[in-house]
C-alpha cells in the first residue's frame, strides 16, 4: 500500500545500502533521506503520487479534451461545467458524454466546453495504491545517495595531504539537480504543465 507522499521503505532503503543494524540514530536518518528523496521526487516529477481525492478547477476554452493534474485516475466521481461558478446539481454533465484515460488523466468529451476561468470543476481519485518499480528504485537509489553523501553536503573536495576526493554534493540535491541515473528512472513519471 502506498503512503501519502513516501516513496520507498526503510528495509528497502537499508537492504540496498547492506545495513543490518536497527539503531534509532542510522534509522533516523536514513528516514529522513527517503522523506527528502520523496519530495524531491515528487517536486520533479510535478505531481503526487499516492492514491488521493482531488478536486480541482479549470478553464473552459472550448475544448473537447481535459488533461487532468494529477494521474493514473481509478475514479472520476464528477465533471461539472458552470459558467457563473456555482456548480449546482444542475451543472454535472452527464457521464454519457464525456469517457476517461484513467492512465493518462485525459477526459474526452463529445462535445466543445463552455468558455470561463475556472468553468470546470472535476471530482476524481488519483494516484497509485502500490507504487511502479522504477519510481520505487528511483527513491531508493536517491535516498541511498543523499544518506551516503549527508557528510560532504555543501563541500566540493577534501584534502588531507596528499589525498583529495571530489564529492557531488547530492546530500543537498535539488529538484533541478538530480543525478542523472535517478533523472532516467523518472523520465515516464513527469508531468508537464496544465493550464488553469
Amino acid at each position: 500500500m502506498a503512503t501519502a507522499g513516501i516513496l520507498t521503505t526503510l528495509a528497502d532503503v537499508k537492504a540496498n545500502l547492506q545495513i543490518a543494524s536497527t539503531t534509532q540514530t542510522w534509522d533516523a536518518q536514513l528516514n529522513g533521506a527517503i522523506v527528502s528523496a520523496s519530495g524531491l521526487i515528487e517536486a520533479r516529477c510535478n505531481r503526487h503520487f499516492a492514491s488521493q481525492a482531488y478536486t480541482e478547477y479549470y478553464a473552459g476554452i472550448g475544448q473537447k479534451t481535459l488533461q487532468l493534474r494529477e494521474y493514473p485516475v481509478s475514479v472520476l466521481t464528477s465533471v461539472s461545467s458552470d459558467t457563473a461558478r456555482d456548480f449546482g446539481a444542475a451543472s454535472v454533465l452527464d457521464a454519457d458524454n464525456y469517457s476517461l484515460d484513467g492512465d493518462t488523466g485525459t477526459v474526452y468529451f463529445d462535445y466543445a466546453l463552455s468558455y470561463g476561468n475556472r468553468s470546470i470543476k472535476v471530482v476524481y481519485t488519483a494516484g497509485y495504491t502500490s507504487f511502479p518499480a522504477a519510481l520505487t528504485a528511483a527513491a531508493v537509489r536517491l535516498a541511498c545517495i543523499m544518506f551516503n553523501e549527508r557528510k560532504s553536503a555543501g563541500f566540493s573536495n577534501e584534502s588531507l595531504g596528499n589525498f583529495s576526493k571530489g564529492f557531488q554534493g547530492w546530500g543537498k540535491a535539488t529538484v533541478a539537480s538530480l543525478p542523472q541515473d535517478v533523472e532516467a528512472m523518472l523520465g515516464e513519471f513527469i508531468r508537464y504543465a496544465v493550464s488553469e
